[in-house]
Protein backbone atom coordinates (compact mmCIF):
# COMPACT_ATOMS: atom_id res chain seq x y z
CA UNK A 1 0.00 0.00 0.00
CA UNK A 2 1.27 3.34 -1.05
CA UNK A 3 1.77 5.79 1.73
CA UNK A 4 -1.12 8.23 0.25
CA UNK A 5 -3.58 5.42 0.98
CA UNK A 6 -2.26 4.51 3.98
CA UNK A 7 -2.71 7.87 5.07
CA UNK A 8 -6.01 8.29 4.10
CA UNK A 9 -6.96 5.08 5.74
CA UNK A 10 -5.25 6.26 8.54
CA UNK A 11 -7.51 9.89 8.60
CA UNK A 12 -11.00 7.21 7.73
CA UNK A 13 -10.04 5.68 10.56
CA UNK A 14 -10.28 7.89 12.79
CA UNK A 15 -13.14 9.82 11.48
CA UNK A 16 -15.25 6.65 11.23
CA UNK A 17 -13.96 5.92 15.31
CA UNK A 18 -14.87 9.74 16.42
CA UNK A 19 -18.24 9.53 14.60
CA UNK A 20 -18.90 6.23 16.18
CA UNK A 21 -18.12 7.28 19.42
CA UNK A 22 -20.06 10.94 19.42
CA UNK A 23 -23.02 8.61 17.79
CA UNK A 24 -22.97 5.89 20.34
CA UNK A 25 -24.56 7.75 22.91
CA UNK A 26 -27.14 9.39 20.89
CA UNK A 27 -28.22 6.80 18.67
CA UNK A 28 -27.84 2.70 18.56
CA UNK A 29 -27.89 2.39 15.13
CA UNK A 30 -25.52 5.29 14.41
CA UNK A 31 -22.58 2.76 15.68
CA UNK A 32 -23.60 0.25 13.30
CA UNK A 33 -23.60 2.19 10.57
CA UNK A 34 -20.43 3.60 11.25
CA UNK A 35 -18.55 0.05 11.73
CA UNK A 36 -20.12 -0.56 8.27
CA UNK A 37 -18.77 2.28 6.43
CA UNK A 38 -15.37 1.64 8.15
CA UNK A 39 -15.50 -2.22 6.83
CA UNK A 40 -16.63 -0.53 3.31
CA UNK A 41 -14.07 1.46 3.05
CA UNK A 42 -11.23 -1.00 4.02
CA UNK A 43 -12.58 -3.56 0.82
CA UNK A 44 -12.06 -0.78 -1.27
CA UNK A 45 -8.63 -0.37 -0.21
CA UNK A 46 -7.67 -3.84 -0.54
CA UNK A 47 -9.22 -4.19 -3.99
CA UNK A 48 -7.05 -1.04 -5.19
CA UNK A 49 -4.03 -2.47 -3.04
CA UNK A 50 -5.09 -5.98 -4.84
CA UNK A 51 -5.31 -4.38 -8.14
CA UNK A 52 -1.44 -2.87 -7.86
CA UNK A 53 -0.56 -6.13 -6.77
CA UNK A 54 -1.90 -8.00 -10.07
CA UNK A 55 0.31 -4.83 -11.74
CA UNK A 56 3.44 -5.59 -10.08
CA UNK A 57 3.14 -9.51 -10.82
CA UNK A 58 2.74 -8.70 -14.45
CA UNK A 59 5.73 -6.46 -14.49
CA UNK A 60 7.64 -9.41 -13.08
CA UNK A 61 6.14 -12.03 -15.39
CA UNK A 62 7.30 -9.00 -17.86
CA UNK A 63 10.65 -9.39 -16.83
CA UNK A 64 11.24 -12.92 -16.17
CA UNK A 65 10.06 -13.37 -20.22
CA UNK A 66 12.43 -10.57 -20.80
CA UNK A 67 15.64 -12.66 -18.72
CA UNK A 68 13.92 -15.74 -20.91
CA UNK A 69 14.26 -14.38 -24.04
CA UNK A 70 17.56 -12.77 -23.04
CA UNK A 71 18.90 -16.39 -21.79
CA UNK A 72 17.85 -17.94 -24.78
CA UNK A 73 19.57 -15.56 -27.12
CA UNK A 74 23.08 -15.52 -24.96
CA UNK A 75 23.35 -19.47 -25.41
CA UNK A 76 22.26 -19.45 -29.37
CA UNK A 77 25.31 -16.64 -29.40
CA UNK A 78 27.46 -19.28 -27.55
CA UNK A 79 26.31 -22.28 -29.78
CA UNK A 80 25.21 -21.50 -33.39
CA UNK A 81 28.08 -23.37 -35.00
CA UNK A 82 27.03 -26.67 -32.90
CA UNK A 83 24.30 -28.31 -34.04
CA UNK A 84 21.50 -26.92 -31.06
CA UNK A 85 19.25 -29.68 -29.81
CA UNK A 86 16.02 -28.25 -28.06
CA UNK A 87 16.25 -30.51 -25.24
CA UNK A 88 20.33 -28.52 -24.49
CA UNK A 89 18.21 -25.59 -24.30
CA UNK A 90 15.86 -26.30 -22.18
CA UNK A 91 17.77 -27.77 -19.77
CA UNK A 92 19.95 -24.64 -20.39
CA UNK A 93 17.61 -22.76 -17.52
CA UNK A 94 15.13 -25.52 -16.69
CA UNK A 95 12.63 -23.83 -18.85
CA UNK A 96 10.48 -26.11 -21.15
CA UNK A 97 11.22 -25.47 -25.06
CA UNK A 98 7.77 -24.83 -26.28
CA UNK A 99 8.03 -21.70 -23.25
CA UNK A 100 11.37 -20.44 -24.77
CA UNK A 101 10.53 -20.31 -28.27
CA UNK A 102 7.19 -18.33 -27.52
CA UNK A 103 9.39 -15.71 -25.21
CA UNK A 104 11.50 -15.57 -28.09
CA UNK A 105 8.62 -14.79 -30.61
CA UNK A 106 7.88 -12.85 -27.93
CA UNK A 107 10.55 -10.47 -27.05
CA UNK A 108 12.67 -10.57 -30.36
CA UNK A 109 9.57 -11.24 -32.89
CA UNK A 110 11.25 -13.66 -34.15
CA UNK A 111 11.30 -17.43 -33.99
CA UNK A 112 14.09 -19.56 -32.74
CA UNK A 113 15.23 -20.88 -35.64
CA UNK A 114 14.85 -17.76 -37.87
CA UNK A 115 17.12 -15.97 -35.32
CA UNK A 116 19.57 -19.40 -35.36
CA UNK A 117 20.07 -19.06 -38.93
CA UNK A 118 20.02 -15.76 -38.93
CA UNK A 119 22.86 -15.85 -36.47
CA UNK A 120 24.69 -18.76 -38.52
CA UNK A 121 23.90 -16.53 -41.53
CA UNK A 122 25.90 -13.67 -40.62
CA UNK A 123 28.91 -15.04 -39.14
CA UNK A 124 28.79 -17.85 -42.46
CA UNK A 125 28.41 -14.58 -44.76
CA UNK A 126 31.38 -12.13 -43.06
CA UNK A 127 33.82 -15.41 -43.35
CA UNK A 128 32.27 -15.84 -46.82
CA UNK A 129 33.78 -12.09 -47.59
CA UNK A 130 36.91 -12.97 -45.63
CA UNK A 131 38.33 -16.20 -46.90
CA UNK A 132 38.72 -18.27 -49.71
CA UNK A 133 37.34 -21.71 -48.19
CA UNK A 134 34.89 -23.36 -50.31
CA UNK A 135 31.44 -22.41 -49.76
CA UNK A 136 30.63 -26.13 -48.36
CA UNK A 137 33.20 -26.12 -46.28
CA UNK A 138 32.02 -22.26 -45.09
CA UNK A 139 28.33 -23.82 -44.41
CA UNK A 140 28.84 -26.88 -42.62
CA UNK A 141 31.67 -25.12 -40.46
CA UNK A 142 29.01 -22.29 -39.35
CA UNK A 143 26.13 -24.62 -38.88
CA UNK A 144 24.38 -25.10 -41.73
CA UNK A 145 22.97 -28.90 -42.03
CA UNK A 146 23.78 -28.54 -45.75
CA UNK A 147 24.83 -26.72 -49.17
CA UNK A 148 21.70 -26.19 -49.79
CA UNK A 149 20.15 -24.97 -46.90
CA UNK A 150 23.24 -22.64 -46.90
CA UNK A 151 22.81 -21.30 -50.24
CA UNK A 152 18.97 -20.80 -49.69
CA UNK A 153 19.39 -18.80 -46.79
CA UNK A 154 21.79 -16.90 -48.73
CA UNK A 155 19.92 -16.43 -51.46
CA UNK A 156 16.80 -15.65 -48.89
CA UNK A 157 18.87 -12.66 -47.51
CA UNK A 158 21.36 -11.35 -50.52
CA UNK A 159 18.83 -11.95 -53.27
CA UNK A 160 21.61 -14.12 -54.89
CA UNK A 161 23.93 -17.09 -54.68
CA UNK A 162 26.55 -17.47 -52.35
CA UNK A 163 29.67 -17.15 -54.86
CA UNK A 164 27.49 -14.07 -56.34
CA UNK A 165 27.42 -12.94 -53.04
CA UNK A 166 31.17 -13.25 -52.95
CA UNK A 167 32.22 -11.99 -55.91
CA UNK A 168 29.89 -8.79 -55.05
CA UNK A 169 31.61 -8.14 -51.47
CA UNK A 170 34.81 -8.24 -52.85
CA UNK A 171 34.00 -6.14 -55.51
CA UNK A 172 32.43 -3.32 -53.18
CA UNK A 173 35.03 -3.97 -50.49
CA UNK A 174 38.32 -3.14 -53.15
CA UNK A 175 36.32 -0.04 -54.51
CA UNK A 176 36.27 1.07 -50.94
CA UNK A 177 39.86 0.46 -50.39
Amino acid sequence: MRRSQHRRWRNLQHRALRRLLAASAAHGFAAEEAAVTLVLHAFELNHAATAALATMARNRRAAAAIDIAVATAEYLNAHFRERVALADLAAHTGYSVFHRCRMLQARMKTSLSRYLDDLRLEAALEALLESDAGVMDLALEHGFASHSRFSKSVRRWCGCWPSEARRRGRGQRSRTH
